[in-house]
């Protein structure tokens, strides 16, 4: 499918995520592991990388994006929480570079509409953002962890407060 399309399909699910949200969550969240996962193989699409411009509305990473954020905001965080932090777990060590950086670049979307679990979980998330920022070599990853870190210091206030020590020198 073409970017143009995969807008179009991304609207829809929005759409029905926004109108129909117990369709998500019938069948044990299967309809809503299939949403994440077409967001995340839209954030992680190879096509990204020749993107002139990755925030562009039809960029597939920016569609990607918006679909986890919409979804995070509309569905429960105790049911798009567990999914998107297996999501990430299982990608972050990727081989492939942009399945690395969809993985860091979920944390970041999620931050608003699961920020109830995420500040449950702070440690967890900054050891990862941190640790993937240490110890990442690609630049376009290492700039993901710092515009996550920086929506998850949005969301998760003040519980983030005893982590600037261990944040502020990835600004340096």
């Amino acid at each position: 499918l073409n970017s143009n399309t995969k807008l179009v399909v991304s609207e829809f699910l929005n759409m029905l995520s926004q109108f129909k949200k117990k369709l998500y969550t019938k069948n044990d969240n299967q309809y809503l592991k299939q949403f994440l996962l077409i967001a995340f193989s839209f954030l992680s699409n190879e096509d990204n990388e020749h993107e002139t411009e990755l925030t562009s509305e039809t960029s597939l990473f920016t569609i990607g994006s918006n679909m986890i954020n919409q979804i995070t905001n509309v569905i429960s965080s105790k049911r798009t929480f567990p999914i998107l932090i297996e999501i990430i777990k299982t990608n972050v060590t990727s081989q492939k570079k942009w399945q690395r950086r969809a993985a860091i670049a979920i944390v970041g979307e999620m931050a608003e509409g699961c920020a109830t679990q995420m500040k449950d979980n702070i440690d967890d998330i900054i050891n990862l953002l941190i640790n993937t920022f240490e110890t990442e070599p690609e630049q376009s990853i290492k700039g993901q962890c710092i515009v996550s870190m920086d929506q998850v210091s949005q969301n998760c206030n003040p519980e983030i407060n005893e982590y600037y020590d261990k944040i502020i020198p990835m600004l340096y």
